[in-house]
Formats: structure tokens, sequence, C-alpha cells
């Protein structure tokens, strides 16, 4: 099942090249997927209805990890945020947050001086557990946008310099 794309991280002749994001429905009779508390609230029924239902998900309401973004450890640093560096495609992956923050609010500033430091970068991906929704909402206002919704564990955001 399609359920997004990467938001075209790489560069290609000049243009930049996008990947679909699919899921294929799990097969294991021990999986067991566990929901962000709003799945299946009003207002959130493309949630059940198009991804759990055609992936054979029933969503459990459970606790997640009180980790801000998930991805491979990239082997740069800045701040408390690592990411791999694509000089061809000018690129961004956010991968890891290792600051002391408690707090999305926290993690959101900075982010923020992450974003100033790489304001040069013409595009910046993370991906955000889903239960982080203060988080995706202000990424969102500071030009980010969700590009998949990758269920069980977090939403696709990228965000490109606008020139």
């Amino acid at each position: 099942m399609l359920v997004g794309h990467d938001g075209g991280p790489d560069m290609v002749n000049g243009i930049r090249e996008y990947h679909l994001t699919a899921i294929h429905p799990q097969t294991a009779d021990d999986f067991r997927h566990i929901a962000p508390w709003y799945a299946s609230t009003s207002g959130t029924e493309f949630i059940s209805d198009d991804l759990y239902k055609s992936l054979r998900l029933e969503p459990v309401p459970g606790a997640y990890p009180a980790t801000y973004l998930t991805g491979p450890q990239g082997t740069d640093q800045h701040g408390a945020f690592r990411y791999p560096y694509d000089t061809a495609g000018n690129a961004l992956m956010l991968s890891g947050y290792v600051g002391a923050s408690e707090t999305e609010q926290g993690v959101m500033d900075e982010l923020k001086a992450l974003l100033q430091h790489w304001k040069s970068a013409e595009y910046v991906s993370t991906c955000v557990l889903a239960d982080k929704l203060e988080l995706i909402s202000n990424m969102i206002r500071l030009g980010f946008s969700i590009t998949a919704y990758l269920v069980s564990f977090c939403s696709g955001l990228q965000r490109r310099r606008r020139s």
C-alpha cells in the first residue's frame, strides 16, 4: 500500500528525484501494532479506514517511546541532532536527537538553531514519531510538509528551502 513519498532528497540531472513509500501488510501473527492515541478519534477516519484496514492492522492504543526522531544514525552532528549530509542533493536527513530536552518545544528550539546553521540546505527531512503532535505541528509552521504516514511509529516530514 502506498503511504506517501520521501520528498525528493536526491538530485538527478538537476531535478529532485522522489521515491514512493509503501508498506506491506504484516504477516506475523504476533505482530502488535501500537497506534497513537488519536488514531481512533473523530476526524482521523482516513487512518483507520484507509490505512489500518488495508494493512490488516488493528490499532491498539499504547505508549510511544520518549524518542522524538527515528532513522539510521547519521555520522554528522550539530547540537543535539545527528544526521547524514548529502552534498550532491544539499540535503540533511535528521536521524536522531541526542539532546537533554524533555519537551517537544525544547526540541523545536534546538531544531530552529540547526536550521539556522544549515540555512543553505535545500532539503531537510526526518521521521517523527506519530504521537509527537506538538513537534509535528511546529515543524509544519516552520515550512515542513508531511509526505508520508508510516503506520505504527512515525510521520515522514520534509522541508525545502524556497528559492
